[in-house]
């Protein structure tokens, strides 16, 4: 964001999921708007020179911050689910040290039109987990998706999350940060819930299952829920489905001169 702004844009990554955020910073870059012009990329595990370097080309400012500065937060559930250590440490931006309000983007997403307003955005602000259906209740309201969510972090609300987490019946293990989340709000706080066009947050499901809500002209963030496009197609998973959408960030991806970084990856 410009320096005006105390909006901060910021994703998280691991090295699994590096061709995925090269390929969202690039899409900022370019199609984000004038006011994107920075990004803070929480990292769990290193991010090579080589992404780094490359990045740098986008003109847009990144700041790395590792994980271990926020703390350890651990799934509760761990037995139970362990794949969802990583979304339980998503809790910990939280609590980042920013004296403002927090833009988190998933960095499997992907960004398709500008995102003009995000710095009006307040606490607490995400679009609907719309996908193969509508979103799912909770006490009557419909679940919101944590790929895209506006906040204002604070020590406080970190704890009163994390420990409802560790004390809650609620079924929280199903869909990690995103369950947590969704009950502690719809729970103790339901009125700070402001749920915005699900053209901030498309998953990638409305493309096959509700094609008429799909508009590539309005989506602001494509999020490519599930298998992910650098992991090539799985047609047992249904991903030939979704063959044009993968096409479509093969692009960005090559255009940001992923394919010689991640040579693994192949195109569609």
């Amino acid at each position: 964001m410009t320096q005006q702004s105390s909006t901060r844009l910021l994703t998280m990554v691991t090295p699994e999921y590096l061709p995925g955020f090269l390929t969202l910073a690039y899409s900022l870059a370019v199609n984000g708007g004038s006011q994107i012009t920075s990004l803070t990329v929480v990292h769990d595990g290193k991010v090579p020179r080589r992404v780094k370097r490359r990045m740098r080309s986008f003109g847009l400012e990144c700041e790395y911050v590792d994980s271990c500065a926020l703390g350890d937060v651990s799934s509760p559930v761990r037995q139970k689910q362990p794949r969802l250590d990583f979304a339980f440490k998503k809790l910990a931006l939280l609590k980042y040290p920013h004296e403002g309000t927090i833009c988190f983007i998933d960095a499997d997403m992907l960004c398709l039109n500008p995102l003009d307003g995000v710095e009006e955005l307040g606490h607490l602000s995400a679009a609907p987990d719309r996908g193969a259906r509508e979103p799912r209740r909770i006490f009557g309201r419909p679940m919101f998706n944590t790929g895209f969510l506006v906040f204002r972090p604070s020590d406080e609300l970190f704890q009163a999350v994390y420990d409802y987490a560790l004390t809650t019946q609620r079924p929280i293990h199903q869909l990690g940060d995103q369950s947590v989340l969704n009950w502690y709000f719809y729970e103790t706080d339901p009125d700070a819930v402001h749920l915005l066009d699900h053209d901030w947050n498309t998953l990638k499901r409305v493309y096959h299952h509700q094609p008429e809500l799909f508009d590539l002209q309005k989506v602001r963030l494509l999020h490519y829920v599930g298998p992910k496009p650098w992991d090539g197609e799985s047609h047992d998973q249904g991903e030939a489905t979704y063959h044009e959408l993968r096409k479509l960030w093969w692009l960005s991806f090559s255009a940001a001169g992923g394919p010689a970084l991640f040579p693994d990856v192949a195109a569609p």
